[in-house]
């Protein structure tokens, strides 16, 4: 579940479209890292889902400004690769 506030993410997830997510890990001291990326429907969590998610999360959104809205993607395809120095 990714927490978002009001604007062109949370439209997408309503019109259930495909989308893509990624995260990356970076070490700069061993210049490595990996990068994983999620493509899959978004679809916005019914408030009893944002209730169970809020009850048992421990996150803290690192951008500024409110994030009331969660939404999932429902993984059709998982890629990913481990980066290593040259």
């Amino acid at each position: 579940m990714i927490r978002l506030p009001a604007r062109a993410k949370l439209q997408a997830a309503e019109r259930r479209e495909l989308v893509a997510f990624e995260v990356d890990v970076i070490d700069v001291d061993t210049r490595s890292g990996r990068s994983v990326v999620v493509h899959g429907r978004a679809s916005v969590c019914s408030p009893a889902e944002q209730r169970t998610f809020a009850d048992r999360s421990e996150t803290t959104a690192w951008a500024d400004g409110p994030r009331h809205h969660l939404i999932r993607i429902r993984p059709s395809r998982v890629t990913g690769r481990v980066l290593v120095p040259a």
